[in-house]
């Protein structure tokens, strides 16, 4: 039995469409919602789950710049710096980078599931919703991440695997809502 067979599909969790509805909203038509237009008030509960990564087409890497906490946990510890490609089956890495360059490029988000092993040997469900984000103080797109990991307590994870459910997430702004 292969980990993608070996879990039940999933449905989007509110936490995630909430996500996308916030980041979404602060968009203006044709554009990537600016990282300091996000009402945080209306998604800060979902912080100790959110990820920043800067992808880096020069030396092919999807760095985390910020982290929360739980998240952090499930990663085994301080995130900052980190190369979320190390965490990812290499198998699909090179998609796995791709998706995010698309993001940008695109722009669009996605939502996915993702199982992954635990240090442990045990084996979680991850949900995935990245938008892309552009931060003017650094002058470049970013991805936003809410990546919450579906079990309890909370196990540092060894390596993702290949989606089993995924969409692509269309920009829609608040004049086009």
């Amino acid at each position: 039995m292969t980990i993608e067979t070996s879990f039940p599909r999933l449905k989007r969790t509110g936490e995630s469409e909430r996500f996308e509805t916030v980041l979404s909203s602060a968009s203006i038509s044709g554009c990537i919602p600016r990282h300091a237009d996000i009402d945080w008030a209306k998604i800060g509960d979902l912080l100790p789950w959110i990820a920043v990564v800067v992808p880096n087409a020069a030396d092919g890497t999807l760095r985390f710049v910020s982290a929360g906490a739980l998240l952090a946990a499930a990663l085994g510890g301080e995130a900052l710096g980190l190369d979320y490609l190390d965490f990812v089956d290499p198998a699909i890495k090179g998609e796995v980078f791709d998706s995010a360059f698309l993001m940008l490029t695109r722009p669009c988000g996605l939502w996915q599931i993702s199982p992954a092993l635990t240090q442990d040997g045990g084996r979680v469900h991850l949900e995935y919703t990245g938008y892309p984000v552009f931060d003017h103080d650094i002058g470049r797109g970013l991805i936003m991440c809410y990546i919450q990991q579906i079990a309890s307590p909370v196990s540092p994870i060894a390596s993702v695997q290949k989606s089993t459910d995924w969409v692509w997430l269309e920009m829609r702004n608040r004049l086009e809502a």
